[in-house]
């Protein structure tokens, strides 16, 4: 089969599954298992795809057509101008996620230390430590596997990083200047496309609200981690905000919007509560 029929027949069978992106998914599949740029390959539809390459690419094809995440097939996902290794024990980053890494970025105080929770692929934290390097950036996860793959994703960046396993701030102390935490916020029960099925639920759903790991971030938080004035920044739905800004207010910290999904919580102190109880 030549490269250009292929592409033809692959698109046709990802927009029969329903993916709207079957153009784009098909050519970066071939594009992954031959090894060759999207632009030569489509520059030489004529060429003639080897037996070995159509076995892999049908093997590719059969798990996205079910509905698999792109970024599993592949093992890898772009984030924040970088490429990270993902497994079936992490989120997919997120685009919207990279505004966390720009806050961050921004309001880090020189040679600060920063701690993120649930940090998954390591995404953030690695993104954060590669814009500052001055800062001293530790990530915690409640699952090994997760630690494992944002592990090697430090490892492949370059990038320094402690990593502690640890529920919230159960593993966790001393004193940060800024506070990371991406927890998982989805309602459960939501209707949801077919390829969240593939992700890990733990990382994704957060109650019938989506907001109970919010609601012990907030109750569980140690206040020596954030001195009045210091700073956390939280991703959430936007149609979340307002409770989150009633729980954050309850227990010392204003909020702020940042984007449409991250918002920046400074902490005002226990004399500043307001609101009703968590």
């Amino acid at each position: 089969m030549k490269t250009g029929d292929w592409l033809i027949e692959a698109e046709k069978q990802l927009k029969a599954a329903g993916i709207e992106s079957a153009r784009l998914d098909s050519r970066i599949l071939l594009e992954r298992v031959t090894g060759e740029e999207r632009f030569w390959l489509l520059a030489h539809a004529e060429r003639t795809l080897s037996r070995n390459v159509l076995k892999k690419l049908h093997k590719d094809l059969q798990r996205r057509r079910l509905r698999e995440p792109l970024a599993y097939v592949t093992g890898y996902k772009e984030f924040y101008g970088l490429s990270f290794k993902v497994t079936k024990a992490v989120l997919i980053p997120r685009p919207e996620t990279e505004a966390m890494v720009q806050a961050a970025v921004e309001s880090a105080p020189r040679n600060g230390r920063v701690l993120e929770l649930g940090t998954g692929s390591g995404c953030v934290a690695i993104a954060l430590k590669l814009e500052r390097a001055d800062l001293e950036v530790t990530a915690t996860d409640i699952s090994p596997a997760a630690l494992e793959a944002a592990q090697i994703n430090a490892k492949r960046h370059t990038a320094a990083i402690n990593f502690i396993k640890s529920d919230l701030f159960s593993e966790v102390s001393g004193r940060y200047d800024l506070v990371l935490a991406n927890l998982p916020y989805v309602p459960s029960g939501t209707r949801r496309q077919p390829e969240l099925d593939f992700e890990p639920a733990l990382a994704l759903y957060g109650g019938t609200d989506g907001l109970d790991y919010y609601r012990r971030f907030l109750k569980e938080r140690k206040t020596y981690l954030v001195q009045p004035g210091g700073q956390v920044l939280i991703e959430a739905g936007p149609t979340q905000r307002l409770e989150l800004k009633r729980l954050a207010g309850a227990v010392g910290f204003d909020l702020s919007s940042i984007s449409e999904y991250v918002s920046l919580l400074t902490y005002l102190g226990s004399k500043r509560r307001t609101g009703a109880g968590l």
